[in-house]
């Protein structure tokens, strides 16, 4: 599992970059079918969108 979360931090730290660069970097499943380009991108959209949400709601006032 800590090889996962490793995984996960790099995936995460490199969410700054281009589409392009990240998918030839990671390789995203679906089951045993490797995600498309553009399956891929509309996941790391995805992956941005809720971490943005995400962090706008830790920093919303209570």
């Amino acid at each position: 599992m800590p090889q996962l979360d490793q995984q996960i931090q790099r995936l995460v730290r490199s969410l700054g970059e281009d589409n392009d660069r990240i998918l030839k970097r990671f390789e995203f499943m679906s089951g045993q079918r490797q995600l498309t380009f553009e399956e891929g991108s509309r996941f790391l959209d995805f992956l941005r969108q809720a971490l943005s949400e995400k962090g706008a709601s830790r920093q919303a006032p209570h």
